[in-house]
């Protein structure tokens, strides 16, 4: 088994949060805080936005659930059309309590 580098792009700097690869489209993060989405055959850039900011991002059911670093989570169509914002909302702030046994 060998392997071949195809390309290189530096038109995703995944910043976290992972890559989702759906139908030939890559969709990731990348630094600084653009969702983007690129041709998984060449690397070329289909589009990218900064609407949702940078996010963690899971693929569902034909769309993208995008957890912003600052707190909201949006909801976005995962194709290569363009960025399409389906909705969005704010996290309600939890903050933990530990409790330490005597």
């Amino acid at each position: 088994m060998t392997a071949a580098k195809v390309y290189h792009t530096s038109h995703m700097k995944n910043h976290h949060g992972g890559l989702v690869l759906h139908d030939k489209f890559l969709y990731g993060s990348n630094d600084p805080g653009l969702l983007t989405c690129l041709d998984w055959k060449n690397g070329d850039v289909i589009w990218k936005s900064r609407e949702a900011g940078k996010v963690s991002l899971v693929f569902v059911d034909g769309m993208l659930i995008c957890r912003s670093e600052e707190g909201p989570v949006s909801l976005v169509e995962c194709s290569p059309e363009g960025f399409k914002l389906l909705g969005r909302f704010e996290q309600p702030r939890v903050t933990l309590t530990v409790l330490r046994r005597a």
